[in-house]
């Protein structure tokens, strides 16, 4: 046991890496962290406004060397009120948000198959979208939770082809079966 109790034992014992998550990732070139701050995300919420998401998007197009498929954006927004978070929907509060309906006349809004409504719960839940005018005709599977899964829209402006899975792990055999052109993570 005086292995599990000291860190650089541990590793040795078991093959398991104790650093944390953060100090693993922050070295990895992989890794995509955009730069975001407090107008990114909803009020009262965790999760990423429409401005954040689409901070993401760009982060993960540079990332892959695709900017030069991105034509010079026009963006068409317009305020609502909404409730945000289940904080938010717990005590009746709502605040303002910008939304995004349109970017480059390309409507925020895509035809989507889902299999949600036929779950008892949100795990294991898929999405496709297909938008033959997005910007970069590419497939991109995406697996995350609600984080990624409230912006799919603003992704389908982007990219032709998106398929979404709700799931905390990047499943290898369903990225060889679907045979994406890019892959990434929200978790």
């Amino acid at each position: 046991a005086k292995e599990v109790a000291h860190a650089k034992e541990f590793h040795k014992a078991t093959g398991l890496d104790l650093r944390s998550i953060a100090s693993i990732f922050l070295s990895d070139n992989s890794v995509i962290y955009p730069r975001l701050n407090a107008t990114d995300f909803y009020v009262g919420d965790c999760h990423n406004n429409n401005q954040g998401a689409l901070k993401q998007v760009i982060a993960v197009i540079e990332k892959f060397s695709l900017s030069s498929l991105i034509p010079e954006l026009n963006i068409e927004t317009s305020q609502r009120t909404v409730n945000n978070g289940d904080l938010d929907t717990k005590i009746g509060q709502s605040s303002t948000e910008t939304f995004i309906n349109s970017i480059n006349n390309i409507s925020m809004s895509f035809d989507l198959l889902e299999i949600r409504p036929f779950l008892t719960g949100n795990s294991g839940d898929i999405k496709y979208k297909y938008n033959p005018k997005a910007f970069i005709d590419k497939r991109l599977v995406i697996f995350g939770d609600s984080f990624i899964a409230f912006h799919l829209n603003i992704w389908s402006a982007f990219f032709k082809e998106i398929i979404y899975i709700r799931s905390t792990y990047i499943a290898e055999d369903v990225v060889f079966s679907l045979n994406p052109d890019v892959v990434i993570t929200s978790n």
